[in-house]
């Protein structure tokens, strides 16, 4: 089935027609779904390591980087998510139509280096200096994947494909 074949005044689609029009589509959603599955499952890991690293390398206490961690994520997070939907709107304007993808990817890019200098930071400033990045590039990543998964699904369809991409990152943590 091909989304040229959707009547627009069709609105209660079946999950069987759904389904089948995803797996036709494979090759669009499953590394979308893999990706995001995937980054989603390094956040996880990574909120429940950084108050171990902080114990045991810098010797704070378990309030103290629960603070100061909440804090960054409180700030990182919303800033992340905001600056990704602007790139998005911008980038779409000027005919960018893989915008979000590109977005993601940047995300995932900027996590990366920042993911990896945290536990080789030397001091706890620069520690909280690489999660702030971490949490604003995996924002980033989290918040374009589902505009990405809608820019490439038919609008009927959106919210069983936005399901099914929750149901994925649910199982990957």
């Amino acid at each position: 089935m091909r989304t040229e074949t959707l009547k627009t005044e069709e609105t209660n689609l079946s999950i069987a027609l759904v389904s089948r029009y995803m797996r036709e589509q494979l090759n669009i959603y499953l590394p979308v779904y893999l990706a995001l599955s995937l980054s989603t499952l390094v956040g996880y890991a990574y909120f429940s390591w950084v108050p171990t690293l902080f114990v045991r390398i810098f010797g704070w206490s378990i309030p103290e980087i629960g603070y100061a961690f909440g804090l960054i994520v409180l700030i990182a997070a919303p800033c992340g998510v905001i600056l990704c939907g602007w790139l998005i709107d911008k980038l779409y304007r000027e005919g960018i139509l893989d915008a979000s993808l590109r977005i993601a990817l940047s995300g995932s890019v900027l996590m990366l280096p920042s993911s990896v200098a945290l536990p080789l930071a030397p001091n706890a400033e620069w520690a909280l200096f690489f999660i702030a990045l971490t949490m604003f590039g995996g924002a980033m990543t989290s918040a374009s994947g589902v505009v990405a998964i809608d820019t490439v699904t038919p609008n009927q369809m959106r919210g069983q494909a936005t399901a099914v991409y929750l149901f994925c990152i649910l199982f990957s943590g």
